[in-house]
């Protein structure tokens, strides 16, 4: 789908105006990362987002075994 000339200089005009850059600039800024601890990723948050993803994307819970590999090549 091709955009017409209007819309594209209509994209270009946006894309020079100011107020934009400063709401962007603002919502940058404003964004909260909730797997960040005191500039650290904490383990815990990632694992239990991963986990309750799992859970909403219907994967089946597998069983914890242990990862032994004693051939690995790079």
């Amino acid at each position: 789908m091709k955009l017409s000339e209007e819309a594209r200089e209509s994209m270009r005009e946006e894309a020079r105006s100011e107020s934009l850059r400063q709401e962007m600039h603002y919502l940058r800024e404003q964004r909260a990362n909730t797997f960040l601890v005191n500039g650290k990723v904490d383990r815990d948050r990632v694992l239990e987002f991963l986990q309750f993803y799992n859970e909403f994307m219907n994967h089946p819970v597998k069983d914890h075994r242990e990862f032994i590999e004693r051939n690995i090549k790079l």
